[in-house]
């Protein structure tokens, strides 16, 4: 390989990093968020604050997002 094809090499590497940086923060800071939330309605519930009805929505959505959040950290680490 030429140099020129090296650096070129070189810099989408670091590009890449920098995005998976970034996308891991983002994923780390949605999951914090989505975690704090589900224990808030959890401790809202037990205080009367809300419905069961209303905790089973706020569980279904928090489930539902963590499996698509694992399926695409899944997707990540095959290279896909």
């Amino acid at each position: 390989m030429e140099t020129k094809d090296l650096n070129n090499v070189e810099q989408q590497n670091k590009l890449t990093l920098r995005q998976d940086k970034i996308l891991d923060r983002a994923i780390g800071k949605l999951l914090s968020r989505k975690l704090t939330v589900f224990l808030l309605t959890t401790l809202f519930l037990t205080t009367g604050k809300i419905t069961n009805e209303q905790w089973v929505y706020v569980a279904i959505l928090y489930i539902g997002s963590q499996t698509i959040i694992d399926f695409a950290e899944k997707l990540k680490k095959s290279g896909f």
